[in-house]
């Protein structure tokens, strides 16, 4: 019998063809279905090719809107499976090239602040970038700070500027 990963993988190929067929390879709703694809493919421990299927989709929400309100998840998918290959640099960077989208929208103080954390993981596996991870764990922890963000947040938050703090 199949795994939940592995039918959720088979399903998002099938929605990946559907789209493709109704709206065609470059829409949006083809792009975020690529997306949703490649998340159980990484769950699977296909990191590289989730990786790469995130990055199309970003490209291609960025060719419809530049802002599109999709292309955040597809970023910060695409910088997990970065951090998880130890590309650190690579994700520190495509977290920061994307940052503009997020400070331009309207987003909750939940997904602000993962996405500051996210970053400041990318950056504290570069040894010479704690400072810069200091920053974006403590305005993690600050977003986490708002009413009815879920408390674990803000003690992972709390954990990595611990971490970052005793880095010599």
């Amino acid at each position: 019998r199949m795994g939940r990963f592995e039918e959720s993988a088979i399903e998002g190929k099938k929605a990946v063809e559907l789209f493709t067929a109704k709206y065609g390879a470059e829409h949006p709703e083809t792009a975020a279905a690529i997306g949703r694809y490649a998340g159980p493919l990484e769950s699977m421990g296909q990191v590289e090719t989730a990786e790469r299927m995130f990055a199309e989709a970003t490209r291609l929400l960025q060719k419809s809107d530049p802002f599109h309100v999709r292309i955040l998840d597809q970023v910060r998918n695409q910088a997990h499976c970065l951090l998880t290959m130890n590309r650190a640099e690579e994700a520190a960077q495509l977290l920061k090239e994307h940052r503009r989208i997020y400070t331009k929208r309207d987003e909750s103080p939940t997904y602000q602040g993962k996405y500051s954390l996210l970053q400041a993981q990318a950056l504290l596996r570069q040894r010479q970038k704690q400072t810069e991870a200091l920053q974006f764990a403590t305005e993690a922890r600050t977003r986490f700070q708002s009413p009815g963000v879920d408390p674990t947040l803000r003690q992972e938050a709390e954990t990595v500027i611990n971490t970052i703090q005793r880095v010599p």
